[in-house]
Formats: C-alpha cells, sequence, structure tokens
C-alpha cells in the first residue's frame, strides 16, 4: 500500500518510503531509525543497531557488506572461541574457584557469557553469508533465465510455449 504524500513536519521513511508523524522516532511500517533522536540513549542505539544487522542479514546487495560483517564478527567469535577452550582446559586441569562468588562466575556466567558471543557472532557470519549467496545465486537464476516476451509464432524445431499447449486454440 502507497504511503499518502507528506504533510508538514511529517517524516518520510529512507528504507521504505512510508510518511511518519513528526513524534515517531522509529518507522511505524519497517521499523527503520527515521530521525537523530533514534540513537539518544543506550536502548535507542541497540535497537538501531539490531536493525542495521537485521536488514543486511536479510539479503546483503553486495561483496563488501558480507566482508564488512566478517570483518566485525569473526574477531568476537575467535576470542570467544579461545576463551571457550581455555575454561575446558580450567576444568580438565582440575583448577576449582575457591570460594562461592568464584564457583558461580567460573561456572555459570562465564560459559554463558562468553558461548552467547560465540553464537551470536558466528550466527550473523552464517546468516549474512547465506543471504549473500542465495540473492547471488537469485540473480544468476534471473540473469540466464529465458527470455518469456518472445511473442513471435516462428517453429524453432524443438521447443513449445504455452500457446503450443493452449486448449481452446483450434487446430485443423
Amino acid at each position: 500500500m502507497p504511503s499518502p504524500p507528506p504533510k508538514d513536519n511529517e517524516v518520510v521513511c529512507l528504507s521504505c518510503g512510508w510518511v511518519n508523524s513528526p513524534h515517531k522516532n522509529y518507522c511505524v511500517a519497517c521499523g527503520a531509525p527515521i530521525t537523530a533522536h533514534a540513537v539518544n540513549d543506550a536502548f535507542d542505539t541497540i535497537k538501531t543497531s539490531g536493525w542495521t544487522y537485521r536488514k543486511v542479514q536479510e539479503a546483503p546487495r553486495s561483496l563488501i557488506v558480507v566482508l564488512g560483517v566478517w570483518f566485525l564478527f569473526l574477531p568476537l567469535a575467535i576470542c570467544c572461541g579461545v576463551l571457550l577452550l581455555q575454561f575446558l582446559g580450567e576444568l580438565l586441569r582440575g583448577r576449582w574457584p575457591a570460594n562461592a562468588m568464584e564457583q558461580l562466575i567460573f561456572f555459570v556466567l562465564y560459559p554463558l557469557v562468553v558461548g552467547v558471543g560465540a553464537y551470536v557472532s558466528t550466527t550473523i557470519i552464517r546468516r549474512t553469508t547465506q543471504g549473500y549467496l542465495q540473492e547471488r545465486a537469485r540473480r544468476a537464476k534471473q540473469d540466464h533465465a529465458p527470455d518469456d516476451d518472445d511473442d513471435d509464432d516462428s517453429d524453432d524445431g524443438g521447443s513449445f510455449d504455452a500457446d503450443d499447449f493452449d486448449d481452446n486454440s483450434e487446430d485443423s
């Protein structure tokens, strides 16, 4: 559904073109940040960053975006993997923390935070790369698809089109 033309003080979303009221910081149609106030505090910054990463994961259009995501998240994935291996090494060596607070941190918080970091970073890398490859395959398939707008009735000797199978055509 197209958006109505903007009135005074209304803000047009640059992502989808929807006209939003002037007091909105995010587009009501697609959730994109539309004003500078969308990143005023920490929660709004996280929401804006999350929207950006989701948008990139859907169907990245260029290789530079995929490389940028790899550049941003691969170091985090590697660090989390190394920290998880370090944690497992400490467990195998039998080094246990002395008091209850250190045990809580060592056995619960440390693996939880490191595991979530590893999961999130590798998931973002995987989804972005997968979206790029699917978009690239879709474009290649679209580029190599035969043109369906050739309406000439020439017989090329072996190919058929929809007119050859039309039940309403009268053959004599």
